[in-house]
């Protein structure tokens, strides 16, 4: 590039601006910074009061203080409550199923208890198979003639976590014994609160 062709920034000129401009342009500054500031506040304000929300309703990896009062309120757990005010409080519960990912500790002993316990439809296999380099166009045919090919394969037995969702929630309803723990499964409980609406 010549000397010539290059452009060099030049320095802005001076402006005289009229004085009430200038009070006004620092005022409005001024407040952009208190608004600023005002919302880093609020940003804080909510996370804090969404941890103590969710501390009180309960949730993941959270008891809920309304639901631990609830399940101590009586000789059993109550999970639905009226207050005088019409106000009710519903405690929901859901099931969260282990990882039924390659490595998981869970899945061998899903697999086995599905199997022992006569759920076995749900149990669905997954084979893999390790095919030479070069001989890539073999692998569409591979799980049918892997053996004949002289092909190493690996069969894995798996559940579909949310089939394994459903199946455990049916057995739980039905009133069956289901080992929940040894299974990996995570139950948690989070309360509801509704307002009875008051009439015009």
């Amino acid at each position: 590039m010549s000397p010539e062709a290059i452009i060099f920034p030049h320095e802005p000129e001076k402006v005289e601006i009229p004085q009430d401009k200038m009070t006004q342009l620092i005022m409005q500054v001024a407040r952009a910074r208190d608004l600023e500031a005002s919302l880093e506040r609020l940003d804080q304000q909510m996370s804090d009061a969404s941890k103590e929300l969710q501390g009180i309703l309960g949730g993941w990896q959270c008891p809920g203080s309304l639901v631990t009062l609830l399940q101590e309120a009586g000789p059993v757990p109550v999970t639905e409550m009226t207050l005088e005010d019409g106000t009710k409080i519903v405690v929901d519960e859901e099931l969260k199923p282990p990882s039924m990912a390659a490595g998981s500790k869970y899945r061998e002993v899903v697999v086995t208890w599905a199997k022992e316990s006569g759920h076995g439809g749900a149990v669905k296999g997954e084979v893999t198979v390790n095919v030479p380099v070069g001989k890539e166009a073999l692998a569409d045919e591979v799980l049918k003639t892997a053996e004949g090919l002289g092909l190493q394969g690996k069969k894995v037995e798996t559940i579909n976590a949310s089939t394994l969702g459903a199946l455990l929630r049916e057995l739980l309803e039905d009133g069956a014994d289901v080992p929940l723990d040894k299974l990996g499964v995570f139950v948690f409980r989070k309360a509801k609160i509704s307002t009875a609406k008051v009439g015009k």
